[in-house]
């Protein structure tokens, strides 16, 4: 029994520093490292911008009424039509020439106020419009402006008189200023 606790012992203690040596031999020391990335000073500005959405409005522009109930007899314009004070947008006549039906039917020329563009044709030709029914919108055409939406945290960037970049959708780039801010903003945003 002396012999067995004996021989017990020494297999323990010899499997025991084979296991070290073979556990020392293994581990390798890994050290920490981060990763650098070298460059070169260089002296300049920081350019710094903003992108922000716009939309073209024209400031100036009337909406051309019906003044009596009318059927619309000739329509003379499209949307884009550049037109003269004076000229001719809709020929009218009223509801009674109109349900006399003869030949001799008194038309009602309905005249632009002013210089400007058409932006849209409302009604059509053998409509029936009561009185006060927009017929189309004309828009002096130096009244084109750029509504830049400018979100509250970034005001402080848009203020009168400061410069900025406008890039239309064909690529053209338009230097601007800013103007001022509209009495109105966008609830929705």
């Amino acid at each position: 029994m002396k012999y067995q606790i004996v021989l017990l012992s020494l297999i323990v203690s010899l499997g025991g520093c084979g296991q070290r040596d073979a556990s020392n031999g293994n581990i390798q020391e890994e050290k920490p490292g981060t990763a650098v990335t070298l460059t070169h000073a260089a002296s300049g500005k920081i350019e710094k911008e903003i992108i922000l959405s716009a939309t073209t409005a024209y400031q100036n522009k009337s909406v051309v009424g019906a003044p009596i109930p009318a059927f619309i007899t000739e329509v003379l314009v499209q949307p884009g039509s550049r037109v003269k004070a004076g000229d001719i947008l809709y020929r009218i006549e009223s509801k009674e020439q109109h349900a006399l039906g003869n030949g001799n039917h008194a038309v009602i020329p309905i005249k632009a106020e002013r210089d400007g563009i058409v932006l849209d044709v409302q009604q059509q030709a053998g409509s029936y419009v009561t009185e006060g029914t927009v017929l189309c919108s004309v828009a002096e055409a130096g009244s084109l402006v750029f509504e830049i939406n400018v979100p509250y945290e970034q005001q402080r960037y848009a203020h009168s008189g400061s410069k900025c970049l406008l890039e239309l959708p064909d690529g053209t780039r338009l230097t601007a200023t800013v103007h001022a801010p509209l009495a109105t903003m966008n609830t929705a945003s």
